[in-house]
């Protein structure tokens, strides 16, 4: 199995060291596992310390893949925090560092952080969801040096209250044929299930459906893991909701370019 969304350490939101994630990738029977720390620039919370030295973490990854090579394939990756204001500053980072994957994530919109209440509070629901996929549309838009979009609804986790997908699929099926035709693919993040959101799933399953309908082809999937202790899950529940659902294959990256393996 595979999972293609993890944290160590160098992500200000996990204490995990980089070992210790991918000996316990090692230890649950994983064939391959990336490790996508957070560049984050000017996160809109400032008490946040997000900074990340990017030249250290590069190093420690060449240097775990290494050292590993023979008991597990490293994926070499990130995951950017996608923002209006700081689309040069991700393009000067992926310039630098040849990664294997990368993920481009919303955490912030508008300049607001999702996660408390900022960026909710005066709206109502259908407004709110309105508000942040306009915000991913026109990054995307703007800004598309990255292969997969992370947990595209993770406005979910945090909204008080979550609208009918009616009032706001147009603006989802944008961002898909966006993503669709600039070679970009979806992540579906089993983050949810460890947060108890039940069949709410990141995607959704009517998201899924859609990219699916829409020609999406492109789907990796990823524990988003911030322990050790999280490394793999649900990974295997994962990929038969994607068969049951009409997906033939998943997608595994190495430098860059999209590898199809059948589910």
């Amino acid at each position: 199995m595979f999972d293609y969304h993890n944290h160590t350490s160098f992500s200000h939101d996990s204490d995990a060291p980089m070992a210790a994630v991918i000996e316990s990738a090692i230890a649950r029977g994983l064939k391959s596992i990336a490790i996508t720390d957070h560049y984050d620039p000017e996160y809109a919370n400032p008490l946040k310390d997000t900074a990340i030295d990017l030249d250290q973490y590069y190093a420690e990854l060449t240097k775990a893949s290494e050292t590993y090579q023979d008991v597990i394939h490293l994926v070499k990756g990130i995951e950017l925090g996608l923002q209006d204001h700081v689309t040069s500053l991700l393009a000067d980072a992926v310039k630098a560092y040849h990664f294997d994957f990368i993920l481009g994530s919303f955490h912030c919109a508008d300049g607001m952080e999702l996660y408390g209440e900022t960026f909710y509070a005066g709206y109502a629901a259908e407004a709110v969801y309105q508000k942040f996929y306009e915000n991913c549309y026109r990054v995307i838009g703007k800004y598309d040096q990255f292969d997969v979009m992370g947990h595209v609804n993770i406005i979910d986790r945090y909204a008080h209250r979550i609208p009918a997908f009616e009032t706001y699929r147009e603006l989802v099926e944008a961002i898909f044929k966006l993503l669709i035709e600039k070679g970009k693919g979806i992540e579906l993040n089993t983050s949810s299930i460890r947060y108890g959101m039940g069949e709410r799933y990141t995607p959704t399953v009517e998201m899924l459906k859609r990219f699916r309908e829409m020609g999406g082809e492109i789907i990796t999937v990823g524990s988003d893991s911030h322990r050790a202790s999280e490394v793999g899950s649900d990974i295997d529940f994962a990929a038969e909701l994607l068969k049951t659902l009409g997906f033939k294959y998943r997608t595994l990256f190495q430098d860059r370019k999209p590898v199809f393996v059948s589910l």
